[in-house]
C-alpha cells in the first residue's frame, strides 16, 4: 500500500480538536512534532520549556474560617529553594499571625526558631521603627496585633531555603505587612532559622487567638537555571 502524505489543505482540524486534551503541563519526555527547516522531527517538551522560573508546589485558598492553615508536601528534593506568598485575615482583632514549619505529619513546635525582626510603623503620629526577635521560640511571630477588618488582610512574602534537606537547618527571609488593631500600617522584615535537625515538607499558619477567616497562600519551587 502506498504511503499517504498529509499536505496543507488536507489536514482536518479535528485531528487535534477531536483528540483527548492533556489538561496539564507536559512532562519533560512528552513529544511534539515540528518542522526543522522543512524536515519533520519530534522533540521532547524538555527542550521547549523555560528553564527558569517558579512552579506551584502547594496552595490553600478559602473564605471559610480555619483554626490553622497547613500546606503539606509543598517542599521536596525537586527544588532547593522556595517562594511563598500569602494573605490572611484573622477573626480576632489584635491577634498576631504566626508561622511554623511542618514535617508532613506535624508542625515543628520545638523551641528552635531563632528570628530577628526589624519593624516599621506609620500611624497618625508619624513614622516609628523598632527591633526585636527571639532566640528559642516555638514559632515565628509575623505581625503585631493585626486588625481583623477584611480590607486589612496581612500579606506576607517568604523565601525559604533548603527546607527538605535533612543536613541543613532551614533558613528563611520574611516580609509581612499588616495593620494593627488601631489601623496603623505595620511591616515586619525578618530572618529566621530552625536550629534543630529536621526535614520540613510544609508550612503552618495560625493566630495567637481565634481563627483565620479568609486566606490565600501559595508555595512555588524555584527552578534552577
Amino acid at each position: 500500500m502506498a504511503q499517504t502524505k498529509i499536505k496543507a489543505g488536507g489536514f482536518d482540524v479535528d485531528v487535534i480538536t477531536g483528540t483527548t486534551a492533556l489538561g496539564a503541563t507536559p512532562a519533560d519526555t512528552d513529544e511534539l512534532l515540528l518542522s526543522d527547516a522543512g524536515t519533520l522531527k519530534r522533540v521532547d517538551y524538555s527542550y521547549l520549556k523555560d528553564g527558569a522560573g517558579l512552579v506551584l508546589t502547594g496552595s490553600s485558598v478559602s473564605s471559610t474560617a480555619a483554626s490553622a492553615i497547613t500546606i503539606t508536601n509543598c517542599f521536596s528534593s525537586t527544588y532547593q529553594n522556595y517562594l511563598l506568598t500569602g494573605s490572611m485575615i484573622p477573626s480576632t482583632d489584635g491577634s498576631t499571625l504566626r508561622f511554623r514549619l511542618h514535617d508532613g505529619s506535624n508542625a515543628l513546635t520545638a523551641s528552635s526558631y531563632k528570628y530577628a525582626t526589624f519593624q516599621t510603623r506609620m500611624d497618625s503620629g508619624g513614622y516609628a521603627s523598632a527591633t526585636g526577635g527571639n532566640d528559642g521560640a516555638d514559632h515565628v511571630q509575623l505581625t503585631s496585633g493585626n486588625n481583623n477588618d477584611i480590607s486589612n488582610a496581612a500579606s506576607t512574602r517568604m523565601f525559604i531555603f533548603s527546607p527538605a534537606v535533612a543536613d541543613y537547618r532551614t533558613n528563611a527571609l520574611m516580609d509581612t505587612i499588616g495593620y494593627t488593631s488601631s489601623n496603623d500600617l505595620d511591616r515586619n522584615v525578618q530572618h529566621m532559622k530552625y536550629n534543630t535537625a529536621h526535614t520540613a515538607l510544609g508550612v503552618t499558619f495560625y493566630t495567637s487567638s481565634g481563627n483565620i477567616d479568609e486566606f490565600d497562600i501559595r508555595v512555588y519551587g524555584m527552578v534552577n537555571s
